[in-house]
């Protein structure tokens, strides 16, 4: 199943999650860049530097191989090693850019996390 951004935008929502779960991974990457495209070239008078370098840099690492299903890659066995080392320890440390001068906090599984 193909669809182009156009069509896929007009869709309703219940319509675009049903969509979208049909859609090959190289239809899925071509909609998620013309939106990146077009907000860029909407918005780009209103953006900073920072925020245009950002959506572009994000525009060049748009892939189809990202959007294959999960399920997919759970089977990869490429994928196994990578998947037994995340689950072998107790602390999970997730770098997120938060606008805060203050870093957050290590979080332990079984506990929330709270920031500073």
């Amino acid at each position: 199943m193909y669809v182009d951004y156009d069509t896929f935008a007009g869709m309703s929502p219940l319509r675009k999650n049903d969509v979208l779960h049909k859609l090959t991974p190289e239809n899925r990457a071509e909609l998620v860049k013309t939106h990146l495209q077009r907000y860029l070239e909407e918005n780009r008078a209103r953006l900073n530097d920072e925020q245009i370098r950002f959506i572009e840099e994000n525009l060049n690492w748009i892939r189809p191989e990202h959007y294959i299903r999960r399920l997919a890659r759970l089977f990869d066995h490429r994928a196994a090693p990578k998947r037994r080392a995340a689950s072998t320890g107790s602390t999970v440390l997730i770098a997120l850019a938060v606008p805060s001068s203050n870093p957050a906090k290590t979080c332990v599984r079984g506990k929330s996390c709270t920031y500073q």
